[in-house]
């Protein structure tokens, strides 16, 4: 099965949905149609509220195609393919519409920042997250602007020098989700009993709401490239590519 980004929208509500076939993990191409996805979300009248969501009930997202990366060799490229999740953070805060993640199993790496970039998240007891960046020798500097606003500084730190998994209660503890299902079932039912209680609401105070809660960081796109940079130079140095070489032998 081939990887696909997608949405369908019903009842005012437009559901984006992503897959690859290794672990839902991001390629360039899928950055940019998820890109594109929330831009259309943004600007549909018929949308009122956006869920963000991956295919299946294993892991959520294994975040930056680690076969992309392997492809990268030179800081333009590399620069581009970070700058990806960029945008689709861009999008997302600027939506003047909530945005309601699903997150039904693991993260890892970008995926986490994608989920801090929502507005409200579902999450289902096996859903652990993960920053895996500076265990090959970068960094989470591209999301770390999101991460911060959402998680605060102490929990960045955590998650970006402890490499482990954290646990879904850690996540909810530190504001990363929202509300914590003992079951994918049961966080599918919260999720729809949630956007029915809010259905009726203010378009209008939803769209300042959001406004309210982003304008900081969706005033300037300028320090994610400054990120870019950083994540792009850490990537190309002969620890990092030797150590990403090795994982891919094994």
């Amino acid at each position: 099965m081939e990887e696909r980004v997608y949405s369908q929208v019903e009842n005012h509500v437009r559901t984006i949905t992503f897959y690859s076939p290794k672990a839902n993990s991001l390629t360039a191409k899928m950055l940019h149609d998820l890109a594109d996805q929330f831009r259309t979300a943004a600007m549909d009248k018929e949308t009122k509220f956006i869920v963000f969501q991956s295919e299946g009930d294993g892991v959520f997202s294994a975040g930056a195609s680690f076969d992309e990366m392997l492809e990268i060799h030179d800081p333009i490229t590399a620069r581009k393919f970070f700058l990806g999740f960029a945008r689709v953070i861009w999008e997302m805060i600027n939506a003047p519409k909530f945005i309601f993640t699903r997150v039904q199993g693991k993260s890892i790496g970008g995926a986490v920042g994608l989920i801090a970039a929502s507005d409200y998240v579902f999450a289902s007891s096996a859903a652990e997250v993960r920053l895996s960046e500076y265990s090959i020798g970068i960094g989470p500097f591209v999301i770390a602007p999101i991460l911060e606003k959402k998680m605060g500084k102490s929990a960045l730190m955590e998650l970006s020098i402890n490499t482990d998994f954290h646990s879904a209660e850690w996540a909810f503890t530190k504001g990363l989700f929202n509300n914590v299902a003992p079951s994918i079932q049961k966080m599918d039912e919260e999720l729809a009993q949630f956007l029915l209680k809010i259905h009726a609401n203010s378009a209008e105070a939803s769209m300042d709401l959001k406004h309210m809660f982003w304008e900081d960081l969706a005033k300037d796109f300028a320090i994610f490239g400054i990120r870019a940079d950083f994540t792009a130079k850490n990537l190309l140095t002969d620890y990092t590519q030797n150590l990403m070489k090795g994982f891919f032998k094994k």
